[in-house]
C-alpha cells in the first residue's frame, strides 16, 4: 500500500512539474513570436497549442506514467488532444459560471483551474496512459 501511494505521489509530482515546466515554455514562445518576431497573439497561441500538444504530450506518456506501448501512441495522441480541446472548452464555460457565485474573476479562474487540474490528471492516469487499460 505504501508504495502504491508513494508511487501516485510520484506520479502527481512529474505530472505538475510537466505542465510548470510547458508553461514557462509557453511564455517564451509567446513572448519570442509576439514581441520579437511581431506576430499577433493568436499565431503565437498556435503553436503554444501544438507545443503542448506534441511535447507536453510525449513527456506525460514516458516520464510522468512511464507508459511504454507504442502501439497505442495512436490513439492516446487522439485521446489527449480531446481531453486538451475539452479542457480549454470548459475554462471557457466554467470560469463565468462559477464567477457568478464567487464574484471575483481571478479566484474563479483559479478555482476552475485546480478542479480541471485535477480531473485532467485523473483522466491521463486512468484512462489515457493506464498501462493494463486500452482506450
Amino acid at each position: 500500500m505504501t508504495t502504491n501511494i508513494y508511487d501516485f505521489t510520484k506520479k502527481i509530482i512529474r505530472f505538475y512539474l510537466i505542465w510548470w515546466i510547458a508553461l514557462v515554455w509557453n511564455v517564451i514562445i509567446t513572448f519570442f513570436i509576439t514581441d520579437v518576431f511581431k506576430y499577433s497573439y493568436d499565431i503565437s497561441l498556435f503553436f503554444v497549442f501544438i507545443f503542448n500538444i506534441t511535447i507536453v504530450f510525449y513527456l506525460q506518456k514516458y516520464f510522468t506514467f512511464k507508459n511504454t506501448k507504442k502501439q497505442q501512441t495512436t490513439k492516446q495522441i487522439i485521446s489527449f488532444i480531446i481531453l486538451v480541446v475539452a479542457i480549454m472548452i470548459s475554462l471557457k464555460l466554467l470560469v463565468p459560471f462559477f464567477n457568478l457565485y464567487i464574484n471575483n474573476y481571478s479566484l474563479s479562474t483559479f478555482v476552475v483551474a485546480w478542479i480541471v487540474t485535477i480531473i485532467n490528471f485523473l483522466i491521463q492516469n486512468y484512462l489515457i496512459f493506464n498501462q493494463k487499460y486500452d482506450i
